[in-house]
């Protein structure tokens, strides 16, 4: 593994812990989108 990947790797994480403590965030875009 290249040692630049381990940048994006964290924010990867970073936002997969953001979406489970606010699953809110996850389903706002597509409520808007959609109109449900």
């Amino acid at each position: 593994m290249y040692r630049g990947v381990i940048t994006f790797i964290i924010i990867q994480l970073m936002m997969l812990v953001i979406a489970y403590q606010f699953p809110a965030l996850t389903t706002w875009l597509p409520n808007q989108v959609y109109g449900s």
